[in-house]
Parts: structure tokens; sequence; C-alpha cells
């Protein structure tokens, strides 16, 4: 068979199905993305109210239990006396306090937790409920909120959710400390696997994944002690945001000292992972302890640093990571080690022994022999590593592609540097050769200041800025290098000097490999100020180093507490940074801080017109991620979106983050596919696409002129404006497509609305007034049957509503819909109905509060029964 030795990047056949360039029309919307993966990831909207927290909303499945300990909550013998219907707490059970409405159903009578000899109602329901989702088919998102200020004692269960947009959710109530879950969550082996799960507003000890995860979710935790470990594959869509990760170690060593053996990283992927994301991240002080023994690693002392233990590992087969506007600081070794490549976004680190590190080194590109494939051809096999240095050592991989237009024999891609032997059919689109396609790490926007010097006997580097980042085919762009010493700190100039060597900054680009030079897809502006001898310094002419000497995280917290800059070590610095309520969520701050001082851009903008356009702004990465800043300009600037925001879409725009822009433009059919977060608009207008999938959702607020097409294969798509033609609208699967309250659609001429299988959630939800959708002469309403009937056209709890409320900050179980709801089917309208496979018997197409029939064409078998639409087969 041939043999090719390429780079690119692994699109397993497993997941192309789920690819963006594969949509449920078999038609090809974009080219696979360059590398470094497509960034699509799991994230729900961010809380308006918190920006270290995601917005929860209750499904249609939900249950909310209010849980607390240490005696505030209602116990068996409470209840008992305050119910006169009962006269023993063994009528107390599971079945009782299922069916009643008050203890433990809201939140002034949260049921307690332990009591003395024994579990408490509120530990017994939660068993018995989550050993009910013990099995494949039980999806139930449950609501575990736990009262602030407790500790609760018990081996969490890790089960199913309803979907990637309402999970299961262990969070928080009431005020005070976060509650604290005493030991690790984690789930068996010989469990089903596990799918939607959140974590919320927690201290939690770490975190276990003994088994392949399908959508989990941090948000406002704190993980601490123990280190988190996703150890099994596969385990797909994993985000932590507005996470702090802390003084995780190993509590004893293994002999009588510490040893390299000794492993705690803050966050540890040990096997195959996907959809990654570190969001709004702050890990620190991970992998060792401060008080260790530097020469002998005593282990009757405090953990000693070594270099297997980092802030972030993750192994060579984890794919589709990003790190992005995040802090890591004082690991053991490295700050975030990406042996697979990843995109290494906006972000800070500093004092660590070793920086940011990417792996999977490049290797030259060249044919041994001629691959011929075809359209549509699967092309499967295996690889095995073949690099240079050499990272993998014998592990084979196995993977598939699928080739499809428009792509091009040298656009397919492959591992990177490795080895790939493959059996094709076909006899045309020979490969004659492999060009060079695609990058594999980006670094972008990143600062780092000061460097580690922890010594020991267990460590490699100390005042590594970036490690690993010359041997790859890489993207690098405004990066700050600062202060491997505080110039401001005597002290530490005494203590720390003649540590540095010329190597030491960790980024050849800086010197003279230009062997490494040439292998960078795209070098852009480095600057680097007193990181080891001077020779290092780079691009750094017309500043003033007073000012540069200021760029430290002393000098940070000084200037954020108005005092004068050199009052504050790093040390001091980072521990204030933990203090603030909203660590997670400062990576801005301190990079503005820097960044002014070095004659670099900014974050941050008040709403204004911002252009995505990577193919001129960008044609160096990518081509379609909206996290990547460097694809969006407003007055010449790279940024984020905002809130407030006028976008203008001038290609495919990959989106996780959340957004509430005043307008949106879709210029040259753009679409934007939103796989996770939150995207929504006041206005609209061009013409384009809507791609939402995962838990991605996408809100009309307002009017909408443009033209667009919406595939909904997930998450979901929501009115609370007026749409009055230009819009179609295919729903897949369990996907959500809602009017709000005082919402209204109109399907005009060429409209399209097909509600695909038996599962999608189409119709209204709102708690008073009316929502409307209208078909109007020429527009379609299509059903096609799944295996066990058709989806409906009805109210449904969609969770934008939240959660009963009683006065006092009472909350209790989530508001079902409450509104009039209407549709409305004109002369002119047509209603097809696909009911291929279906078994004999009537079936509801459409149940409202008011359904009006003007003359729409109806076909055989559908009548209007009342306010429903029924089809009989």
């Amino acid at each position: 068979m041939p043999t090719l030795t390429i780079r690119g990047t692994i699109i397993p056949e497993s997941v192309l199905s789920n690819h963006p360039a594969f949509q449920p029309d078999g038609q090809t919307r974009f080219d696979f993305p360059n590398g470094f993966g497509e960034g699509d990831h799991y994230a729900l909207e961010v809380d308006p109210a918190n920006p270290v927290a995601m917005k929860f909303e209750p499904g249609t499945t939900t249950e909310v239990w209010y849980l607390t300990t240490e005696g505030r909550g209602w116990s068996r013998q409470d209840i008992v006396d305050a119910e006169p219907g009962l006269s023993s707490t063994s009528q107390v059970t599971n079945a009782w306090l299922n069916g009643q409405d008050l203890y433990g159903k809201r939140s002034s009578h949260p049921l307690e937790w332990d009591v003395a000899g024994g579990a408490g109602p509120g530990r017994s329901i939660y068993t018995s409920k989550m050993n009910e989702t013990q099995s494949d088919t039980k999806f139930v998102a449950y609501w575990w909120m736990f009262e602030r200020g407790g500790t609760y004692q018990f081996d969490t269960r890790v089960v199913s959710g309803e979907c990637l947009l309402h999970p299961v959710v262990h969070g928080a109530f009431g005020s005070g400390p976060k509650p604290k879950l005493a030991e690790a969550p984690q789930r068996s082996l010989g469990d089903p696997r596990p799918y939607y799960n959140a974590y919320s507003g927690l201290e939690m000890p770490g975190y276990a994944m003994q088994a392949g995860a399908y959508g989990t979710l941090f948000s406002d935790v704190l993980l601490s002690e123990h280190e988190t470990v996703v150890n099994a594959a596969p385990s797909e869509y994993i985000t932590w945001f507005g996470t702090n990760v802390w003084d995780v170690h190993v509590k004893s060593p293994g002999g009588t000292n510490w040893s390299g053996g000794d492993r705690a990283s803050g966050i540890f992927f040990g096997s195959g992972a996907s959809h990654v994301l570190m969001w709004n991240v702050f890990l620190d002080l991970n992998g060792w302890q401060i008080g260790y023994d530097p020469v002998n690693a005593d282990g009757s002392l405090p953990q000693a640093p070594n270099d297997k233990n980092h802030n972030v590992y993750c192994t060579e087969n984890v794919s589709d990571v990003t790190f992005i506007e995040s802090i890591s600081t004082r690991a053991s070794h490295n700050s975030v080690q990406l042996r697979g490549g990843g995109f290494l976004g906006p972000s800070v680190h500093g004092e660590n022994n070793a920086g940011s590190f990417h792996g999977r080194a490049g290797s030259s590109y060249q044919t041994d022999s001629t691959i011929k494939f075809q359209k549509d051809d699967i092309v499967t096999g295996q690889s095995s590593g073949a690099m240079s240095p050499p990272m993998l050592g014998g592990t084979t991989y196995q993977y598939a592609f699928r080739v499809r237009p428009p792509l091009t024999a040298d656009q397919t891609q492959f591992q990177i540097g490795e080895t790939v032997t493959a059996s094709v059919s076909g006899a045309t689109g020979e490969i004659l050769s492999v060009t060079e396609f695609g990058n594999y790490g980006a670094t972008l926007d990143v600062l780092t200041m000061g460097a580690g010097f922890r010594p020991g006997n267990l460590i490699g580097v100390r005042t590594k800025a970036f490690n690993g980042l010359e041997h790859l085919d890489a993207v690098h762009a405004n990066l700050i290098i600062a202060n491997g010493v505080d110039p401001q700190n005597p002290e530490e100039i005494s203590a720390k000097s003649g540590f540095f060597t010329n190597g030491e900054l960790g980024i050849t680009l800086v010197g003279s490999d230009q062997d490494q030079v040439d292998k960078s897809h795209y070098t852009g502006t480095i600057k680097a100020y007193n990181w080891g001898p001077s020779s290092n310094d780079k691009d750094i002419a017309g500043l003033d180093t007073s000012t540069l000497n200021e760029v430290t995280f002393g000098g940070w917290a000084d200037a954020h507490q108005s005092q004068p800059i050199g009052t504050s070590t790093a040390f001091e610095a980072i521990d204030y940074l933990r203090t603030l309520p909203d660590a997670a969520a400062r990576f801005q701050d301190i990079w503005n801080f820097a960044a002014t001082r070095f004659d670099m851009p900014t974050f941050g903008h008040g709403p204004g017109t911002i252009i995505f356009d990577p193919a001129t702004y960008c044609p160096w990465a990518e081509g379609y991620r909206g996290d990547n800043p460097h694809n969006w300009r407003i007055d010449g600037k790279r940024d984020f979106p905002v809130d407030g925001d006028n976008l203008v879409l001038k290609s495919l725009v990959g989106w996780y983050r959340t957004v509430r822009a005043a307008d949106i433009a879709f210029e040259n059919g753009a679409v934007a596919r939103v796989s996770g977060g939150y995207m929504s608009c006041t206005t609209t207008h061009g013409a384009g696409g809507l791609d939402v999938r995962g838990a991605g959702q996408f809100e009309f607020k307002g009017t909408s002129s443009a033209v667009l097409d919406a595939t909904v294969t997930g998450g979901r798509i929501s009115v609370s404006g007026t749409i009055d033609g230009g819009l179609s609208a295919n729903v897949f699967n369990d996907a959500r497509f809602v009017v709000y309250q005082g919402g209204s659609v109109t399907f005009g001429a060429d409209d399209t609305l097909t509600l695909n299988g038996d599962a999608a959630r189409v119709g209204f939800d709102g708690q008073g007034g009316t929502a409307a959708v209208i078909f109007g002469s020429g527009s379609t309403l299509a059903f096609i049957a799944g295996d066990a009937g058709v989806s409906t056209i009805r109210e449904f709890r969609s969770g934008h509503y939240g959660l009963e409320e009683f006065g006092g900050g009472v909350t209790g179980q989530p508001r079902d819909p409450n509104l009039t709801s209407q549709v409305t089917l004109e002369a002119g309208a047509v209603v097809s109905v696909d009911t291929t496979g279906l078994a004999p018997g009537t079936y509801t197409l459409i149940d409202v509060d008011s359904l009006t029939d003007n003359g729409a064409i109806l076909p055989a078998g559908v009548s209007v029964i009342g306010n429903r639409l029924e089809v009989s087969v």
C-alpha cells in the first residue's frame, strides 16, 4: 500500500457527520479549517449579571431540589411536626416527597442533607433520583441546588441530563461561601456513558472522569486539592468557564522523598478527548507547595516541584483544544502544555518554571508513491508516530477522512508529521504531492511576565517563557514577554540573577535559527524585554524602559489598587488576584496594563461596527473562528465583539461565545455557525444562513429583514421580536425553534419550516400575552415523520422564563408556558407531510390555543380538528 509522510489534522470518520463541512442536505458549505481545531465547544449564554458564570435554563424534564446541611434544613421529623396528616418519620418517603410541592421544592424549605445516624431526606431523594437515571435511555435534567456555606459529604453521581442546553446541574443557592462537595464527583466504569452534566457555583476537590463523557461544563467553580482528571476516551465537549483551579498537589510522597512520580497537575488529560475549552480560567500554584525542600525534596516537607506536574497538561491525542482569556501562574513546570497542539489564544502566564508549550513537531512534506481517490471515498487506516523530535513513541491512531468538494487533493488533512498508511478506492483525483496546508499550533495575544525560578532536583528548566514553541508549524502573533526578574524588586534581582541563558526565552524565532523561522506559517509582532541577556530583547526600540519595568504582576496589582508601583511582589499580587470574585475574568485588565506600555493593541471597546473578514484581516490562520480576534476589526483594531456592536459577517463564522448585537449584516452569503453560547440581534439584514447546533442559541429580539436559511440540529433559535418573511428553518433531532410571548414569525412566499423526525421542539413559550406563527401564501410547512411519529408545533417549556418566584428571593420549580399561542394557515400556504414508515393511526401536527385555516393547501389525510391539525395514516 502507498505511504505518505504529510501533515494536517485528523478528521475522524466517527465525527464527520457532525463536522461543519457536512450539512444535513449533503452540501459542503466551506473548506476544512486549517490546523489547530475547529473551535467547536460546549458553552451556554454568559450570565449578564456574573461574568464568571453561565446562565442555566430548566428543560422540559427539569426538577429542582433544594438541599442544605448542618441543621439548616427540613429533616423528616421537622416535616412530621409541621404536617398534621403525618405521625411518623417513616411516612416521609421519597414517594411522599415527590408528591408534594413545598419541602425541597422551594428554596425557602430545603431538605436536610444528613441527620444524626444517617442520610437525611435530601441525600435520600438525591440518591433515589440519580440512580433512576443510570440507564442509557433515561435523560432527566435534575437541578441539585446546594445551599451556600455548607459542606456536603458524598460521592457525587455523574449521570445524564436532557441535552446540551439542559444538563443535570449541581449548583448553589443562597448567600455566603460556595457550597463544598467533600468528595470529587466521579462515576464507575460500569455505569452508562454520562451525557450533559454541569457544575456551577461550587467548591470541589477536583474531578475524576474515569470513563468518557459527552458535554461536561464547569461554571464559576473552585477546583482544588486533587487533580482534575479526564482519563478515558471518548470524552467530548468539556468546558471550564469562570473557574479557578488552585492548590492541587499530592498529599504525601510515594517514598521518603518527593519524586517525579508524585503526579498532580491542575487539569490533566491522559487520553483522547476532543472539543476542550478553557475560557476565563485562573490556574495557580498547582503541582507543588510553597515551603518545599529545594535541595533534597524532603518528603516530610511540602511537595517539591517537578517537571511532570503542570497547570494544564493535554496528551498528544487531545484535539480541538482552546485556552483563551485565561490566567495561568506559579505552575510546577509548564503553564499550559498542549502536546497535541491547539489554540492558545489571548491569555496571561507568569511565574512558571516553563511557559506554554505546543507539542507535535513538524517534519518534511513528501510522498513515497501515488494515492488515488475520488469524491465520497472513505479513506481509513492507521497512523503511527514519526516525529522529529519523536514525541509519540510507537503510539498508533485509527483515523479516517472523506473526500468531498470543494476540497482538492492537496487540501485533505492528515496528522502532522506522521507516517500514514491507507488503502483507498477510485481512479480519479491523484495526489502526486502534498503541499503545505494548515497550522497545528496558534499562539495569539499571549502575555508572559516573570520566570518561576523554582530550583530543585526534580525539574528541568526554570525560566522558560515559552517551551517548545519553536518546533511547530504554527502561527504566532502579538506576544509580549516581560521581566523575567522584577526590576522593581531588589531582593528578587539579587536572588535570581544569573539563571538565564540565551535560550531561556524559549522562542527560537527571536534567535538565529532560520530553519525554524521558515517553518512558521506566520509570525506577527513579538516583543520581549528583560528576559535574560539584553540580546533577547526584541522590537522595543523607542519604548520607555522605565515604563516597561512596570510590566509585572506586582505592577498590575499596584496599579489596580492605586498604590505605588513596586509595592507588591509577584506572589503578593497573585494572592491579591485570588481575592477578586471575578479573578478568572481579569485577563483583559492585565493584558491592557501591559499592552499600553508595550505599544500593543488592547482589548475592549464601546459599541460600534465590527467586521468579520478573515480572508482580509487574518489570511494566515484558520479562516472562520469567531474566537480568533484577528479575524475581526473595529476601527482598525483586532478585538472580540461586545454587546451592542453591529456585526458585519463577510464569511462563515464559528461561534460559541456570547454577544447581544444591535444589528447583524450577512454579506456574501455568510453563515453564523452557533455551536455553543449565545448570539442575539435587534435587527438583521443581507442574505446568508444560520447553522445552530450543540448548545448554540440564536435569538431574534427585534425585526429581521435578512433572507436567512437556518439549519437547527441542536440548541435553539428563538424569536422575541418580529420576522416578516425571509426565514426558512430546517429543524432536526431535539433542536428547538420557539416563539416567545410578544413574538411573531411570518413565513412568506418561498419560505419553509420543516420539522424532521419525532423529537423536534417547535412552538411557543411565555408568561402572558400572545405569540404567533403565520404561514403566508407560497410558504411551506413540512413534516417528515420519525420512527415513533411526527414532531408537533405546540407550547413547551423552553427554559427561557426560568423558575417560579415567590417573593423575598424564594424560587421554586420551572415555569410552564402560560400564554396564547396562535398559528394561521393563509390561503396558498402549503402543508406537506411525509408519513413514510409510520404505523396506522392519527398523529397531531399542530396543537395550539388558536389555529386558523384560511384556505391552506392540505394533503390527503390532513385535517383541522378544532385548534389541532392532524394527519391520519
